[in-house]
This record gives structure tokens, C-alpha cells and sequence, in this order.
């Protein structure tokens, strides 16, 4: 289930650590999570590759959307909705308890898109938009663009709560961010050029949305 939520997962040092206390948290013990990846490896459930053959993946895309469905959805006669474990999943995830962040919502925003109906989709994520609003209006520039970063990610899935967080990002200017990045030295981040990325970035979830 995780490693579906997951989606292509890199099993680097850093990521490594997280992912195995995660998992101990869950019922995987640390001596057995290697065997069972394995495991799932050699019945064809999941999908190993790389350098070092440290991408881990459920494929075919087929078998990680019933996964996530079964666990994440209710259906009754063909309609999907969130069931209480994708509530709660959507919480926890808010609460920052879950790895990988970025790409357990991307996959929820999908996930959204593919099974859910509009007013289903919004209802599902309204916790997560509301969320990155108030960080888009309370928090600070370098924080503005891990919202903007998210919403890329997302924003096909509700294209006007997006478009409120993008607003709400224009209407509340912050402070110049120095940041000081190795090789290159010391780098100013201006809300003005963050703004001025905005456009093209709804360009896109138009886009994304026609395509659905």
C-alpha cells in the first residue's frame, strides 16, 4: 500500500531511514522490509531498476490504482468516494506523519482525477488546499514557493481552490529571501519573480484540465 502511495520510490541514505521507521511504525519490521519488496519484486508486483537498482515501484499502473482505490475509496454501483482510511490518510498527511510528502499528495491528486467526480474530487482535497492557502498568506517567501511547487503538482485536481492559493500568494507580498547555495554563492529570492511565474503556471493546469 505504501510504496503504491509512494509511487517511483528512490531508496537513497536519506530517504532510507525515513522509509524503514515508517514502515517498522506499520507492521514491516526493519529485518523484513528488504525481503519483501523482494518478494513482490519476484511476482512481478513490483517494479525494480536503476543504478544500483534503487528505484522501487507498483506497476502496472493498473494494479497500483486498484491498490490505492481498495484502500483509499469506497464504490457503490461504479461511483467512487473517500472512504474513512482516506480521510484519514489526507490527515495524517497534513500533520506531516507521512514520508515523501510531495509525492503522496501528487498521487492523491491523480487518484482524485481518475476516480473521483468533481464535487467528490474537491470534497476529498479541500483539507490539503486549505492548508497550502494558509501557508500561502501566513509563512514566508521560501515557503510561498514550496506551496507554488505544490500546486503544480495538484492543481489539475481543483483547479479553482488552486487558483485561490495562486491569488492569495499575489495578494500578500513577503520579504526578500538570501539564500546561500553551494557552488554558486548567494542567491536573493524576490516575491515580484515568484509572481511573475504564476501565469504560465495556470497556463498549464488549464492544460491539464482540458486533457482530462
Amino acid at each position: 500500500q505504501w510504496f503504491a502511495l509512494w509511487g517511483a520510490t528512490r531508496i537513497e541514505t536519506d530517504t532510507e531511514q525515513k522509509i524503514v521507521e515508517f514502515l517498522d511504525q506499520h507492521g514491516v519490521s526493519r529485518n523484513s522490509w528488504r525481503d519483501l519488496l523482494d518478494g513482490l519484486v519476484s511476482t512481478g508486483l513490483m517494479r525494480n531498476w536503476g543504478v544500483g537498482k534503487r528505484y522501487y515501484a507498483v506497476e502496472p499502473l493498473i494494479v497500483r490504482q486498484h491498490v490505492l482505490s481498495d484502500w483509499l475509496l469506497t464504490q457503490d454501483n461504479g461511483d467512487y468516494a473517500a472512504s474513512q482510511a482516506g480521510r484519514k490518510l489526507v490527515s495524517d498527511v497534513l500533520a506531516g506523519s507521512i514520508p515523501l510528502q510531495d509525492s503522496v499528495l501528487q498521487t492523491l491528486s491523480q487518484l482524485a482525477r481518475s476516480r473521483l467526480d468533481g464535487s467528490d474530487a474537491l470534497i476529498f482535497l479541500k483539507p490539503v488546499f486549505a492548508v497550502l492557502t494558509n501557508t500561502a498568506s501566513e509563512g514566508d517567501l521560501l515557503q510561498q514557493h514550496r506551496v507554488v511547487d505544490l500546486v503544480k503538482r495538484m492543481g489539475a485536481a481543483d483547479p479553482e481552490g488552486a487558483l485561490d492559493i495562486l491569488t492569495t500568494i499575489r495578494e500578500h507580498p513577503k520579504p526578500d529571501v538570501v539564500l546561500n547555495i553551494a557552488p554558486w554563492g548567494s542567491q536573493t529570492l524576490v516575491h515580484g519573480a515568484l509572481v511573475g511565474k504564476l501565469p504560465w503556471l495556470m497556463f498549464q493546469m488549464a492544460e491539464q484540465v482540458t486533457d482530462v
